[in-house]
């Protein structure tokens, strides 16, 4: 496919955007794993399903290191 691309520049020469043409964003959006909304499915969600087990309370545990933030 044969698209151009066009690339916003910034006052040092450098590119920091692209725009690129809508039929060629649907074209990547469809073959691109991360985004098809297919591709991540309740079957490919199995391995991450468990429960951890920890020894502190949770709340102590979260409160403990936002304090660390300050």
């Amino acid at each position: 496919m044969s698209e151009t691309l066009r690339y916003i520049i910034n006052e040092k020469g450098q590119q920091t955007d692209v725009i690129v043409p809508i039929n060629y964003w649907k074209k990547i959006i469809s073959e691109t794993p991360l985004i098809n909304k297919k591709a991540l499915q309740k079957k490919d969600m199995q391995k991450y399903i468990g429960k951890i087990k920890i020894s502190v309370d949770p709340l102590e545990y979260q409160n403990k290191v936002r304090n660390e933030w300050k």
